[in-house]
């Protein structure tokens, strides 16, 4: 009848997370005017609880760079792990501004191993990075190994990181660089600024020309930790930092017999940091 309310249940079904596009279509008899008769929807499912990434049928999602997308887009609802299945990513990874992260809302990824779990990708000069993180909180990554192999040149960060308000952690990870370096343009792990919270422990950083560094002139640095680490065959330095408070370094060795510049080694090199070193 004419002005007259129905509630009808046109669906019931879970959605994966990501976003989604509904039309409901109603078809009424004696209804001459179809112009009004579909009705559009999108929304935005966020990711909530654990899933699994890896090339097996019972995987969720079959590619890290897909997940990654996806929470770019939607963002997160409650605490998330992704499980990586052993085997070789060939992807190159950048995680931003993801929504609903919080202390609680936290996202892992975790492997199987620093050795058999292998994110690597090709690096280059306009996207010299292996993974890339910018404005995002409460993130770690755990067992997994991530590999930089250049395409030319010395272009070969591995890991990026800026605008980090709380909560980076790389733990029980492999971060390398591969083939030759020549210059800072081939680092492990490179902070842009804006940095808080970052912690890397009981994991291997090898080779690079430095293994962690600064880049840039908004410097600004807070609660650096490094706990149970190896740092090896850096050509210019192992913690090359600037503008920190409260850096904590402990338990940490560095080593390396390389000297590919004319300045020599350095093992760790701080100006302008407060913090405890064990």
């Amino acid at each position: 009848a004419p002005l007259t309310t129905h509630v009808l249940q046109l669906l019931n079904m879970q959605f994966v997370a990501g976003r989604h596009h509904i039309d409901a279509v109603i078809i009424a008899a004696g209804d001459t005017i179809t112009s009004n008769d579909t009705i559009h929807r999108d929304f935005s499912v966020r990711f909530c609880g654990t899933y699994s990434i890896g090339n097996g049928a019972e995987a969720d999602y079959s590619s890290i760079t897909e997940v990654v997308d996806t929470l770019n887009a939607v963002g997160v609802g409650a605490p998330v792990v992704f499980n990586l299945a052993a085997g070789n990513y060939n992807e190159k990874i950048y995680l931003h501004d993801v929504i609903g992260s919080s202390a609680t809302n936290t996202i892992s990824f975790v492997g199987e191993s620093d050795s058999t779990t292998l994110l690597t990708a090709a690096t280059a000069s306009g996207t010299n990075y292996v993974m890339k993180l910018d404005n995002v909180a409460n993130v770690t990554f755990s067992k997994v190994g991530i590999l930089s192999r250049p395409t030319s040149g010395s272009y070969s960060n591995v890991i990026v990181a800026s605008n980090i308000s709380d909560r980076l952690a790389i733990e029980n990870c492999l971060v390398r660089v591969k083939g030759s370096v020549t210059n800072v343009n081939g680092s492990c792990v490179v902070l842009e600024g804006n940095v808080a919270g970052l912690t890397i422990q009981n994991s291997w950083i090898d080779s690079g020309w430095y293994s962690v560094r600064y880049t840039g002139n908004n410097i600004n640095y807070r609660n650096v930790l490094f706990n149970t680490n190896r740092i090896t065959n850096f050509a210019k330095a192992g913690i090359f930092l600037r503008g920190v408070e409260n850096i904590e370094i402990t338990k940490t060795d560095l080593i390396s017999s390389r000297s590919d510049n004319t300045r020599g080694l350095q093992g760790i090199s701080l100006t302008d940091v407060t913090g405890t070193f064990t």
